[in-house]
């Protein structure tokens, strides 16, 4: 949950950059659960996201690990 505020910090940073710039995020395994957090709370930030091999329960990766 707290590698969220890594991908609002990639946000905050991108629109620094390139403030009209839209913004694609793509996240792997982990990564997605990190991306869908992050969408949560600001998703007008955002224009699209990419889930490649994402879990269907946060918890199903917990407990495997």
């Amino acid at each position: 949950v707290h590698e969220r505020r890594d991908v609002e910090a990639a946000i905050a940073f991108a629109g620094t950059r390139e403030p009209n710039a839209p913004i694609l995020l793509w996240g792997s395994s982990m990564g997605c659960a990190a991306i869908a957090f992050a969408v949560a709370e600001q998703p007008e930030r955002v224009r699209g996201i990419i889930f490649d091999s994402a879990y269907s329960q946060l918890i199903s990766a917990v407990n495997g690990w």
